[in-house]
């Protein structure tokens, strides 16, 4: 408007401002239209971008709602079942040695023991249910077993019949091994000894650990079994024991292999990264 009206007054042909009246009417006019069209158009894009934006809020608030009642229905079924069925087999065993007469030291010793397995699990499955049901537990909270336990595998093995024998590389007692790393190859070294004990009852196995190239490999390897074994699971039912390894190894960015050997027998290897990148 303001280079409209010096255009009007610096008009070199002296023309009348009626003569430029309707260009001072269309002008701003047509003006005002273009603005509130782009005006318009930019406020409806950033509705746009707002409403996607305030539906990928609903969809992620749904998501961890559908987690956090999927969390708490695992961690009531693992009470109902599990913690109740652990705590008939601790009272049983408590109470063996009023209950059955004529028990040798061996097996009131035997059933002491199955007590205290028994309560160390409960621990940790009270533990374990605490951190499903809030995810936001303390850390102190959750179980976070290190190869400081190895010792109690090793004895839990051999009261089921299974002989174990540990070498471990003066590399490994040297070194402080990440929580990551200590935690998967616990649990890796105990699910192969509960294959031991399952699948070959009486194996003579063998745990290795050494550092390898800023790596921790561990390997498990069991004889053939010595006795027929008891499956504990139904038959033709799959377990999850060797891809839940895995999948610790891969989560602590590692590799784990298994399979079986020429003279008989199994073998479980995992290769464990201890620096870089979590």
């Amino acid at each position: 408007m303001v280079l409209l009206l010096a255009l009007i007054l610096l008009d070199p042909r002296d023309r009348l401002a009626t003569d430029w009246l309707p260009i001072m009417i269309v002008y701003p006019v047509l003006a005002t239209l273009v603005l509130g069209a782009v005006l318009m158009t930019r406020r409806w894009r950033e509705v746009r971008r707002e409403l996607a934006q305030a539906q990928r809020d609903v969809a992620v608030e749904q998501s961890q709602r559908a987690v956090a009642e999927e969390r708490t229905r695992i961690a009531r079924e693992l009470h109902d079942v599990v913690a109740h069925n652990m705590s008939v087999i601790h009272m049983q065993a408590t109470s063996a040695s009023y209950r059955l007469t004529n028990l040798d030291p061996e097996a009131r010793a035997e059933f002491a023991q199955i007590a205290a397995g028994t309560r160390s699990t409960l621990r940790e499955m009270r533990q374990l249910l605490a951190v499903l049901r809030d995810e936001n537990a303390d850390a102190e909270l959750t179980p976070v077993p290190d190869l400081g336990r190895l010792t109690e595998l090793v004895e839990s093995a051999g009261r089921a019949g299974v002989p174990v024998e540990v070498r471990e590389a003066a590399s490994v007692r040297a070194i402080v091994l990440p929580e990551r790393v200590a935690v998967a190859a616990y649990r890796i070294i105990q699910e192969s000894l509960s294959n031991v004990i399952r699948h070959a009852p009486g194996a003579r196995t063998l745990i290795d650990l050494d550092v390898v190239d800023s790596d921790l490999v561990l390997s498990v390897v069991n004889d053939a079994a010595q006795r027929p074994a008891q499956p504990v699971e139904a038959p033709g039912q799959a377990g999850h024991g060797l891809s839940g390894m895995r999948e610790r190894a891969r989560l602590a960015g590692g590799s784990l292999e298994a399979g079986g050997r020429d003279e008989g027998g199994y073998r479980v290897v995992a290769r464990l990264p201890i620096g870089g990148d979590e």
